[in-house]
């Protein structure tokens, strides 16, 4: 079955496995992600409710083409919605403008170059060969976060500029989700403690947020940077993800083409397309005080 046919199928069927609900539509989107991943999903539209989940359809065409079961993958989509539900009923999903905005901004750091087709549309500040972003919070709780890239159209309705919107998303992000700064053989140890001995001589620093969740971005906050230079000395930033970033105190061109292979290799084989930040390894100079080439 080709994917085309499999999503219509999926159109026609689902309502039948979801009449508790009011169903008005149900569509398929393109949805771009981070780095220009793009996903084809459907979105399950309910008579006067605003918010409709994507559910990605990618997963599940793979699963029918090893399965060949229609109803059973019917029915796992069925359970995704209703979790997606549950998910979301925590938060007045209203339209922006009920929402005190500003006081929901947060910053997030991607690529540049991946992203052209996301920053056409969105503030954005560009940082090195990334772009530091802006996202409005929808959600936050046990279950995870929910949040929204802030679009041109909600920045000129704040009638502010982009350093004005910069300053606030900054403080906001420290506040929601406050920066985390650990050597990373502690953190390995603490979380892996029942199974390994503590590593020693592991000089190496994990910068992220304390979700653990969008944490690179602190790699751009001067004060941390300055604060670890202080204490370490010249340092190599190793862009993990874009959840983390690795400082290493090290001097310049010391090692560094050792750590360019290192971050290529890992992004190449352990982080996903959603997840790559960038294949670059930045040296910050104590001296200068600042990222130099």
């Amino acid at each position: 079955m080709e994917f085309k046919e499999f999503l219509n199928i999926v159109k026609d069927k689902l309502p039948d496995y979801l009449l508790q609900y009011d169903i008005e539509d149900i569509h398929v989107n393109t949805v771009s992600k981070n780095n220009g991943r793009k996903f084809t999903g459907i979105a399950i539209a309910v008579r006067d409710e605003q918010i409709s989940p994507n559910i990605y359809m990618d997963y599940y065409y793979m699963l029918y083409s090893e399965e060949k079961d229609m109803n059973h993958i019917l029915e796992l989509i069925t359970e995704e919605y209703v979790k997606a539900r549950e998910n979301i009923n925590g938060y007045d999903f209203k339209h922006f403008e009920d929402m005190d905005i500003q006081n929901h901004i947060f910053l997030k750091l991607i690529n540049f170059e991946k992203n052209q087709e996301i920053l056409a549309d969105c503030p954005y500040i560009k940082y090195e060969d990334l772009a530091i972003t802006f996202r409005i919070l929808l959600k936050s709780d046990d279950s995870g976060i929910a949040s929204a890239c802030m679009r041109n159209k909600e920045f000129h309705e704040l009638n502010m500029d982009i350093d004005r919107l910069y300053h606030i998303a900054k403080e906001n992000t420290r506040k929601l989700f406050p920066p985390v700064l650990e050597r990373l053989d502690k953190m390995i140890f603490e979380k892996y403690s029942d199974v390994c001995e503590p590593p020693q001589g592991m000089d190496l620093y994990v910068l992220t947020n304390n979700q653990g969740i969008n944490g690179a971005v602190y790699m751009s906050y001067e004060d941390i940077i300055s604060d670890f230079a202080k204490e370490h000395g010249s340092f190599y930033i190793l862009p993990s993800s874009i959840h983390e970033v690795i400082l290493f105190p090290r001097e310049r061109d010391e090692a560094r083409e050792e750590l360019s292979e290192m971050v290529m290799e890992i992004n190449r084989y352990v982080v996903t397309d959603t997840e790559y930040l960038s294949d670059s390894v930045y040296f910050y100079d104590s001296d200068v005080g600042q990222i130099v080439a």
